[in-house]
């Protein structure tokens, strides 16, 4: 038989067996000659492995410069013992042997060939390690010297002077959007976003263009997030330069200081949801802005002095010893803009933690305490100090309730009937209405009437638990807690206040987002629509359970006041309405979520 070394195009594309034409076997297949079409063949490909000589060579190569890398850095570590003592150590000779070497490449060379490769750029840094001692000397290869920055190719390039000097160069250098649409997003952040959450507020008359030079980083974050209103495609592209930007400069360069916790406010506070929940990253955001906060000094009255000899205890290492510029960033956490980022990292954590059900990072402490007075009181302080410091207020009282009943404790058993709950339970109202009762006129916000409800309905949540376990209200949430109730323990008048609390506070939650104009329901921060989930699930609750013929909640409260499904219905338009046109991501991907929470509620 005549045999092909490889199929023509035309077979192999349509995947059967070229067979060779008999009458002109050089020319044509009989496939292609009886459909009277070119038949053509290309040669065959093969890929030349590498020799086991090269193979081995390169290996050699790599197991001299870690011989290489073993060595310095011991020999560092002595010259660092023999600065803090002046007696001389000897040290065990920890450098591989010839014979150690020689027993490691046979095994080396016998494994497979995908576990022997390595990536090509990994490679290219082995290179320019070797090649370039001046930018990485030999006591320390795998350093870079004192005082640089890695180049990262998102946001950073080189200047013309050298190519170890880099500079900033931002989304609109790079004309990923003109300097007019960055000053109309940095205006929409200023009027409609800042007065949901005043965290991070300039002073009247201040521009985009001196916060772009003056806070870059901070300059994105607010395009990033405030770009919601934009077109989706930029929203995503803003997105992914803050997020490249933040872990450049937190995990790679260690940069800190005021400017990067709040930028990480704003992005986490109007952050871009992800498709699906497990990919949420609102507690990483939250805590790397809290853990900063408190290491650059702003937890507490003292300020950090500049780093020196006396500050660690022990003689600083010459060559490890931070270039000008690139310490750590001390900030004076008495001045207003260090108060009020202070008590955003709390509120931010706290609300989270809430939420999500898990233990606070970031606890109320005595200063904060004196925050809160000073931007109650002090006459330079901004006209949304006051509303910040009445909802770190507030949040103080959820952080009680949170402790006291034990909602992030999987395991705990909180019964209503016990006396110190109930009188628990009423001081917490107690301290919600003086609250609400001191809460001026003029700082009366929807923000601030909806953030109200939602604690007064997690504070009175716990006389559900009658019923449901404390982790039935974690999200995400499961079918359990909508499932008929069990025969449990008769209701007292407090059971009947505290469901009928989180009833009306429900209803005024949803009434109050439906009455929000279209630009200010859009310019909400990203939590919020996470709570609308929990304001459904708490209703459906109560529903289920009152419709159950098992439970004595029937007997209290008409199932037909509920309008669960009109009302439903009249958010998942508002979501969609503010969606229209890719915009506000958090509404579209909610609004799939309320879509199937009332698809089950009907069936």
């Amino acid at each position: 038989d005549q045999k092909r070394p490889q199929a023509c195009k035309s077979c192999r594309a349509s995947k059967v067996r070229c067979e060779p034409n008999t009458d002109d076997p050089s020319k044509q297949c009989k496939r292609c000659a009886k459909a009277n079409r070119e038949c053509i063949f290309t040669a065959p490909l093969r890929k030349r492995q590498k020799k086991v000589d090269t193979k081995v060579a390169e290996l050699e190569k790599k197991i001299d410069a870690l011989t290489a890398s073993l060595t310095a850095t011991k020999q560092m570590a002595a010259r660092e013992s023999q600065g803090e003592d002046d007696d001389e150590e000897d040290y065990p000779d920890e450098t591989p042997t010839e014979a150690t070497v020689e027993a490691a490449v046979p095994s080396l060379v016998s494994a497979r060939q995908s576990k022997r490769k390595r990536e090509s750029d990994d490679k290219q840094a082995q290179q320019q390690l070797q090649s370039d001692p001046e930018k990485y000397p030999l006591f320390c290869s795998f350093l870079a010297p004192k005082g640089s920055k890695i180049p990262v190719n998102t946001y950073i390039n080189p200047t013309e002077g050298s190519k170890h000097q880099h500079e900033y160069v931002d989304v609109i250098g790079r004309q990923l959007l003109g300097i007019e649409m960055a000053r109309e997003i940095f205006d929409h952040y200023v009027e409609d976003l800042v007065p949901h959450f005043p965290a991070v507020v300039f002073p009247p008359g201040t521009t985009a263009d001196e916060v772009r030079e003056e806070k870059p980083t901070l300059f994105l974050a607010i395009l990033a997030s405030a770009s919601r209103m934009c077109h989706p495609d930029l929203h995503y592209a803003l997105h992914k330069e803050i997020s490249q930007a933040l872990a450049d400069k937190v995990m790679i360069n260690g940069e800190k200081g005021l400017e990067i916790v709040q930028a990480l406010l704003v992005t986490a506070v109007w952050y871009y949801p992800p498709e699906n929940f497990e990919e949420l990253k609102f507690h990483m955001l939250t805590h790397q802005a809290a853990s900063m906060a408190l290491e650059i000094g702003l937890g507490s009255k003292m300020t950090r002095p500049p780093p020196d000899d006396r500050k660690y205890g022990f003689p600083y290492p010459p060559n490890l010893r931070p270039a000008k510029g690139t310490e750590i960033n001390s900030v004076d956490s008495s001045t207003l803009e260090s108060r009020r980022t202070l008590l955003a990292c709390y509120w931010t954590c706290c609300s989270f933690a809430m939420f999500f059900r898990r233990p606070n990072m970031l606890r109320f402490t005595p200063f904060m305490a004196e925050c809160v007075q000073e931007l109650e009181t002090n006459p330079k302080a901004a006209k949304t100090d006051i509303s910040l410091a009445k909802l770190v207020k507030m949040q103080k009282i959820a952080e009680d309730v949170g402790n006291e009943f034990a909602f992030d404790q999987v395991d705990a058993v909180v019964d209503l009937q016990e006396e110190r709950v109930r009188l628990k339970l009423e001081e917490f109202n107690r301290r919600l209405k003086t609250w609400k009762d001191e809460l001026p006129e003029n700082s009366r916000h929807p923000q601030l009437e909806m953030t109200f409800h939602t604690v007064l309905i997690y504070t009175n949540e716990i006389a559900l638990h009658n019923n449901h376990n404390v982790d039935d209200f974690r999200p995400p949430y499961a079918e359990s807690l909508l499932r008929p109730p069990t025969p449990s323990q008769p209701l007292t008048p407090l059971h009947l206040d505290a469901i009928k609390t989180c009833m009306l506070s429900a209803k005024t939650i949803i009434s109050t987002f439906l009455n929000l104009p279209l630009i200010s329901a859009q310019s909400i921060p990203m939590l919020n629509f996470s709570r609308y989930i929990y304001i459904y699930m708490i209703l459906l609750t109560i529903y289920f359970t009152a419709r159950s013929p098992k439970s004595e909640l029937g007997k209290y409260i008409d199932r037909n006041s509920f309008e669960i499904a009109e009302s439903m219905e009249q958010l998942i338009l508002k979501l969609e309405g503010m969606a229209v046109g890719g915009r506000c991501r958090g509404a579209r991907l909610f609004a799939g979520v309320m879509g199937v929470l009332r698809a089950f509620y009907l069936r």
